[in-house]
This record gives C-alpha cells, sequence and structure tokens, in this order.
C-alpha cells in the first residue's frame, strides 16, 4: 500500500513541477530568481501545503507523514525567503528527467 501512496504521491508532484514550470514560462509567476529556485520554491511550498492537507484530513491514510518531515520543510522553505534563494538541494531537473514519461 505504501509504495502505491508513494508512486501516486511522486505522479503529483511531478505534474506540479511541470505545472509551475508553466506558470513561470508563460508569465502567470514572475520573479528575479533563477529559474529552477523559483521553480523549487513554487514547488516546496505546494508540497507543504499538500502536507498540511494530509495531515488536516487525514485524505492519503497509506502515506506516512511525520511532523519532522512538516517542520523540515518548513524551516527550509521560511529560511530560504529570508535569505532570497532556495537554501536547500535544487532537484526539480532532475525529477523531471528521472520521470520524463509520467504524466
Amino acid at each position: 500500500m505504501e509504495s502505491v501512496a508513494e508512486e501516486m504521491f511522486q505522479k503529483q508532484r511531478i505534474k506540479l513541477i511541470r505545472d509551475c514550470q508553466a506558470m513561470l514560462a508563460y508569465g502567470s509567476a514572475k520573479t528575479d530568481l533563477p529559474q529552477l529556485e523559483a521553480l523549487q520554491f513554487l514547488v516546496e511550498f505546494h508540497y507543504i501545503r499538500h502536507l498540511r492537507n494530509n495531515i488536516n484530513h487525514a485524505a492519503d491514510k497509506t502515506l506516512v507523514i511525520t511532523s519532522d518531515m512538516v517542520k523540515e520543510a518548513v524551516s527550509t522553505l521560511v529560511s530560504s525567503l529570508q535569505a532570497g534563494q532556495w537554501l536547500g538541494n535544487v532537484t526539480v531537473e532532475e525529477e523531471l528527467q528521472k520521470n520524463r514519461n509520467i504524466i
């Protein structure tokens, strides 16, 4: 069950990365950050929202979400916002390359 939930979550994350990439490309979102950093910010923000929604609404009982996962994600995002640059690993490009066939 957990691997099915993780696979579904990964598909959702890849779709989110592609959607955010389109937002930046078409000018729906604008920033002075490098595109990959901006993309990482957007994706991580939505990831935190996803975690919060699953915790608040128990939407996905098969995906294990710990409070440490949420704290770490929020801490990285807040620190990055304060610094004006992404301080975590920029993984969105790698994720897209590894998951080219995921729609």
